[in-house]
């Protein structure tokens, strides 16, 4: 109980970089997570003895963020990779086909009668998923 909660302001425009300032004295919750989060990450960056190794689970591949990763690893800012085996089926997936913005309160029943998989707040086509990687990745791996 040192530091009180300050409001963050946005009236000055203010720069990425003060933003992420003003979250990590304002936020609470996972915002103040992702302030600290720049900020470690701005650390690590700048250190060229630093080794960065990225891990992250497979939904997140299933999301944009998944151009965001493969921008940190194509460019260098990462010097390994630790995940789940359901990264590469959501990253072959998504190269073949796409994926939509749902909710997460859709009916999984209803959905899948409609041909549909609800991964979160994702939909998937079951065209989208499963067999598409099967019938693109077996003449490859033969």
């Amino acid at each position: 109980m040192r530091r009180p909660v300050e409001d963050i302001t946005l009236d000055d425009h203010p720069s990425l970089d003060l933003l992420m300032r003003r979250i990590e004295s304002g936020g609470g919750f996972s915002a103040k997570g992702v302030a600290e989060g720049v900020d470690l990450l701005a650390r690590m960056l700048s250190d060229p003895e630093m080794t960065l190794f990225l891990s992250f689970p497979a939904d997140i591949v299933a999301t944009g963020t998944r151009g965001v990763l493969a921008h940190l690893v194509r460019e260098g800012f990462i010097d390994a990779v630790v995940t789940t085996c359901g990264t590469l089926d959501h990253d072959l997936a998504r190269a073949f086909r796409p994926y939509y913005h749902g909710a997460w309160t859709l009916d999984d029943a209803e959905l899948f009668r409609r041909g549909l998989y609800r991964l979160g707040n994702l939909v998937i086509p079951q065209t989208h998923y499963g067999g598409i990687i099967e019938r693109k990745m077996r003449p490859l791996l033969r």
